[in-house]
C-alpha cells in the first residue's frame, strides 16, 4: 500500500492536501508507524525497515507535526513523539530519539495551564493527556536528554493537572 501511494510530502499546498488523501497525513502516519513498529518489534523482518524509515521521515516533518511550532501542544503530536522514540529504539537511530525527546521538552511548559487545565479542545482531553503525559514522563525519567530541570518541571505540571482533573 505504501509503494503503491507513496508519500506525496508537503512542500505545496496540493501535496500537503493529497496527504489525507493517500494516507500520509499526520494521524495516519503515527498509526502506521506504530504499527510497524509493534510489528518490527515481534518479527525483525527486515523488509519493514524502509516502510519504518519512511513513516519516521514523515514523522519529522515539520508541516505535518500535530505540535509547535505550527501547532499547539495536541495528543497526536505526543503519540508521533513517543512512536518515533520506539522507531530509533528498534532501529538503533539515535537522532530519531533526539528529535523526538527535544520535541517533548520543548513542549512541557506548554502543555497545561498554569492552574493545569488543558489547553486541547474538551475537559474530557485532561484525563487524556495526563495518562499521555505521565507515560512521557516515564520514558523521560532516564533519558540523558531530559535534564533535572524539565523532568522537575514535567512533574509539577503534572501534579497541576492532577488537582484540576479532581477538582473537575
Amino acid at each position: 500500500a505504501m509503494a503503491a501511494a507513496p508519500d506525496p510530502g508537503s512542500a505545496t499546498a496540493e501535496a500537503l492536501a493529497l496527504t489525507s488523501k493517500v494516507g500520509w497525513d499526520e494521524g495516519t502516519n503515527t498509526r502506521r508507524e506504530q504499527s510497524l513498529n509493534c510489528l518490527y518489534s515481534l518479527t525483525h523482518d527486515e523488509r519493514l525497515v524502509p516502510a519504518l524509515r519512511a513513516a519516521a521521515v514523515t514523522n519529522q516533518d515539520l508541516v505535518r507535526y500535530y505540535g509547535p511550532p505550527n501547532h499547539a501542544v495536541h495528543n497526536h503530536g505526543t503519540m508521533a513523539n513517543r512512536a518515533l522514540i520506539d522507531t530509533a529504539e528498534l532501529l538503533g537511530e539515535a537522532d530519531l530519539h533526539d528529535v523526538a525527546v527535544q520535541r517533548l521538552l520543548a513542549e512541557i511548559p506548554l502543555l497545561f495551564s498554569p492552574m493545569g487545565f488543558t489547553y486541547e479542545q474538551s475537559s474530557d482531553y485532561l484525563v487524556n493527556n495526563i495518562s499521555l503525559w505521565s507515560d512521557v514522563q516515564t520514558q523521560l525519567s532516564a533519558d540523558p536528554l531530559a535534564d533535572a530541570t524539565s523532568r522537575a518541571r514535567l512533574a509539577s505540571t503534572l501534579a497541576a493537572a492532577r488537582r484540576m482533573s479532581a477538582h473537575l
